[in-house]
């Protein structure tokens, strides 16, 4: 019973985590898409990699309240 439960909960938090990523992927592709036309391939890419950096930079900071 209780390792059924630990299981459930394991495959729960598994799926959830999926999907996160799932999520993180696609709004970094769309950023990109946006990001492409006006300032071209390669200042896309950096302006994907710049909000990633100050999004794990808030994150952090909030984590470390």
């Amino acid at each position: 019973m209780i390792f059924r439960r630990l299981s459930l909960a394991l495959a729960a938090a598994a799926c959830l985590a999926t999907a996160a990523s799932i999520v993180v992927v696609a709004l970094a592709f769309a950023l990109y898409a946006v990001l492409r036309e006006p300032f071209g391939p390669a200042a896309a890419a950096g302006g994907v990699a710049l909000a990633a950096a100050l999004f794990m930079l808030i994150f952090g900071v909030v984590l470390a309240q």
